[in-house]
């Protein structure tokens, strides 16, 4: 099979799509052909050496990258009951410790995957996985009511665009920052106000909201401080500022909280019944096959992507 593949950290030249020996499931996994896989910055930070886990991951080269996918079921080990072979399956399947997803064939097990509806296509619900449950699960930590003002940085991206969709659906006001070739789209998704970041201070324009969903940390992080409200909460996700941003925020008495993503069955459950419903899309950009993974993380790391992006593997006869 095809994979991606890096035998040390650096830029995307480092990148290489090798042939493998297809993975062979145990009795408790379940063997996937991957149709598409979702490409997200944090496996460009992997590649840079930038992750946390860098040491493992050094430790371990070659290794692979990609979290997130989706496919249909070859065969199930003799303990895995939820799935049978032919079914359509996605899921947050790369262990933190070992991506894997960018790749034709995967195995994982039944806790890892959800059925993907008919309506759908493979490339939304590849993307769904890391984008949609740190957006869930950040605005489930904001505590988001309805009537709150919420301000979302970087609102055309993965995890932003989807944030949006959620909140409006959970009755609150949404102003997000985005350049303004995004604001047509962000409009569509339900936002209610869109800051022009290059042109515009959104401390001036925000003024106070209620919740801060900061999905760009350092100094947007630190500067989002002074528009949270009393009683209001700041969430940051990018980790590797979080930790700056909270110590700041407790100098200043506001409730400012990180998040971990938390690969959980029954919020991607959710997710995708939201995407059955049509009351929530995954919007992908751009599609690329394998062979042209340098410039779909060229393209992650540029900052110029709307929505996800994505690998898809294009198969014949299945």
């Amino acid at each position: 099979m095809k994979a991606v593949q890096i035998s040390q950290f650096g830029s995307v030249d480092v990148l290489s799509v090798v042939e493998l020996e297809i993975p062979k499931p145990k009795e408790n996994e379940l063997l996937i052909k991957v149709k598409a896989a979702g490409i997200n910055p944090v496996d460009c930070k992997i590649r840079r050496g930038l992750h946390h886990s860098a040491k493992k991951f050094k430790d371990k080269f070659p290794i692979g990258l990609g979290f997130e996918m989706s496919g249909q079921v070859v065969t199930a080990g003799s303990i895995s009951k939820e799935f049978i072979p032919g079914e359509r399956v996605c899921g947050f399947v790369g262990h933190r410790d070992n991506p894997r997803c960018y790749a034709e064939y995967v195995v994982t097990i039944d806790e890892k995957l959800i059925q993907v509806p008919e309506g759908i296509s493979d490339e939304e619900a590849a993307a769904l996985p890391l984008a949609g449950l740190t957006a869930l699960q950040a605005l489930r930590l904001a505590k988001i009511g309805a009537g709150d003002r919420v301000l979302i940085h970087a609102g055309a991206g993965g995890v932003g665009h989807l944030a949006i969709q959620l909140v409006k659906l959970m009755g609150a006001y949404v102003i997000t920052t985005a350049s303004p070739a995004n604001h047509a789209f962000l409009f569509e998704l339900g936002a209610d106000e869109c800051i022009d970041y290059h042109q515009q201070d959104f401390v001036k324009v925000v003024k106070q909201v209620d919740k801060v969903i900061d999905l760009v940390g350092s100094e947007v992080g630190l500067r989002s401080l002074e528009v949270v409200a009393l009683h209001g909460k700041l969430i940051t996700v990018p980790s590797a500022t979080a930790e700056q941003i909270i110590k700041v925020a407790e100098s200043k008495k506001i409730d400012a909280q990180g998040i971990s993503m938390d690969s959980n069955k029954k919020d991607l459950t959710y997710l995708m019944g939201l995407m059955a419903q049509k009351k929530l899309k995954v919007f992908v950009s751009r599609t690329f096959p394998i062979d042209e993974v340098k410039a779909a993380q060229q393209l992650i790391e540029s900052g110029k992507t709307k929505g996800k992006i994505a690998l898809v593997f294009k198969w014949y006869n299945f």
